[in-house]
């Protein structure tokens, strides 16, 4: 499951150029940096967007100083704009994490990601949470980033240990996240049924992949749909809305009554959301045509008119 889940990201990922980022560091905490995520949320099957930024820098009860890390989620089976706060510290090559898991963390740090550490690699957190350690499950994995930079993987798990054995994520323990180098978090995976994929970023004043205005967020779109084109008849010129859900390769292709493929309006990426596309039938005969939205699985069509 885990290495599908990565091919599928290293797929996913190659989809825009930019320039490249640096990739000396895995977790780059800057004030302003922005990632943006889409996939499912929690058993509900509930399609969800996701940000995270960071806010500004704190000094807590600690006396240490700590990134005020901003979560938001938009989805259906969360309140619209439900807002959660992490704080995190960096020191050398580890993250520490201040609070959060549990009533019994609240006033604590412990190392949330050390990347120093090698494969199967685990350290404690919380001494009563119930998954109590953390650990590097796999090591250096290669994927090509929004920045079209080839960057390290590492995962990091919630692992229990008991006297006879070590259980990892994500089966027994609350969450799975892939982090790159010079990116952050990449990837989350929740008891294997829920996921987060990342399609945009801003790191270091510089903005990769996709970046939605916060009307797009409260206003996300969390189905697909094929609209009826307008007008219709139309004569030669009509329009044909869409929207999808999750960021992805969408085809609209344009059939005769006998299913002859006409022409293709649409075969490239597209990101989650309301889409148009104008359609000249001048080149057409009158008659019954049919349009046909593919995206991942999903796949509808509708009949249109042209009269001349």
């Amino acid at each position: 499951m885990r290495k599908l889940f990565l091919t599928l990201s290293i797929l996913y990922f190659n989809i825009t150029l930019y320039s490249q980022i640096d990739t000396s560091d895995y977790f780059p905490l800057q004030n302003g940096n922005r990632w943006e995520y889409s996939g499912m949320q929690s058993f509900s099957s509930d399609l969800a967007k996701v940000t995270v930024a960071i806010k500004g820098d704190t000094l807590l009860n600690n006396g240490k100083m700590y990134k005020i890390i901003q979560r938001n989620i938009y989805s259906d089976s969360v309140s619209i704009g439900a807002t959660y706060y992490y704080y995190f510290r960096k020191d050398s090559n580890k993250i520490y994490k201040y609070g959060g898991d549990s009533q019994s963390c609240d006033s604590i740090e412990y190392i949330y990601y050390n990347f120093g550490k090698t494969d199967s690699s685990i350290w404690p957190i919380c001494p009563t949470y119930y998954a109590n350690y953390r650990g590097v499950h796999s090591s250096k994995m290669l994927f090509i980033s929004l920045a079209n930079t080839t960057t390290e993987v590492l995962t990091f798990d919630y692992v229990n240990v008991s006297s006879k054995d070590t259980v990892w994520a994500p089966m027994s323990s609350p969450t799975t996240e892939s982090v790159a180098k010079g990116i952050g978090i990449i990837a989350e995976m929740d008891w294997d049924f829920a996921f987060l994929q990342l399609y945009g970023m801003v790191i270091n004043g510089k903005t990769y992949g996709h970046i939605s205005s916060i009307a797009d967020m409260n206003n996300f779109t969390r189905s697909y749909s094929l609209y009826q084109n307008y007008p219709n008849p139309f004569n030669p010129i009509t329009i044909i809305k869409y929207s999808i859900p999750l960021s992805g390769l969408v085809s609209i292709k344009v059939f005769d009554i006998l299913g002859r493929e006409i022409k293709t309006l649409v075969n490239s990426y597209k990101t989650a959301g309301p889409h148009e596309i104008m359609f000249n039938g001048d080149e057409m005969n009158s008659g019954v045509y049919i349009y046909r939205l593919k995206a991942g699985t999903f796949l509808e069509t509708k009949k249109m008119i042209l009269l001349k």
